[in-house]
């Protein structure tokens, strides 16, 4: 009786492997996530039909790594559909967008009565801060003359005056974790 009662049992447990919808195996109940995101693709593995943050960041793909901040993950190649939030039912790839944050130009020119405007531009609407310096030697200390401003025109100094001024402008963006700045050349006043 034993030995019929193992070959029955054992005839369910084979028949039930074969005859197991493959629909209810783990393979099916998952996804495969691709994040790319643009120099390599990580892939992952998630429940199917479960909803998930993309809040992955990797590490910036930039070998100076200190202009480069990454902005979020897109649904397409041409970075325009933001996704954050997510309901996986499929097999899905998503797209990793950076920004650049680039060192300032900056320009000069003279006012009539020959004191110096510095000029310079927004690289990108993400900058919030934006500050023109002015030292007396090129390895001083540089002191904040004007913030937030693309020109300035610098009153306390002239043109072939006796001193020799330094400027330089500064960059910043907050990336939601932290700050980067980026600065441009320095022109020297003479």
């Amino acid at each position: 009786m034993k030995k019929s009662v193992n070959i029955i049992l054992s005839i369910f447990l084979i028949s039930s492997i074969f005859l197991t919808n493959p629909k209810n195996s783990y393979a099916t109940n998952t996804v495969n996530i691709t994040f790319d995101d643009g120099t390599k693709k990580i892939i992952k593995k998630y429940k199917k039909n479960t909803t998930i943050s993309l809040n992955y960041m990797p590490k910036s793909p930039f070998k100076d790594n200190k202009y480069h901040w990454f902005s979020g993950w897109y649904t397409d190649k041409k970075l325009t559909n933001y996704a954050y939030d997510v309901k996986l039912k499929k097999n899905r790839t998503f797209y990793g967008k950076w920004y650049t944050l680039n060192a300032p130009k900056i320009a000069i020119s003279y006012s009539k009565d020959r004191h110096p405007i510095i000029k310079t531009k927004r690289d990108n609407k993400y900058i919030r801060e934006l500050t023109i310096y002015r030292a007396t030697s090129k390895n001083g200390i540089y002191k904040q003359v004007a913030y937030n401003k693309t020109s300035f025109t610098d009153r306390a100094v002239k043109k072939n005056g006796n001193k020799t001024y330094y400027y330089m402008v500064s960059s910043a963006v907050f990336t939601g974790l932290e700050w980067k700045y980026a600065h441009s050349k320095i022109l020297k006043v003479k």
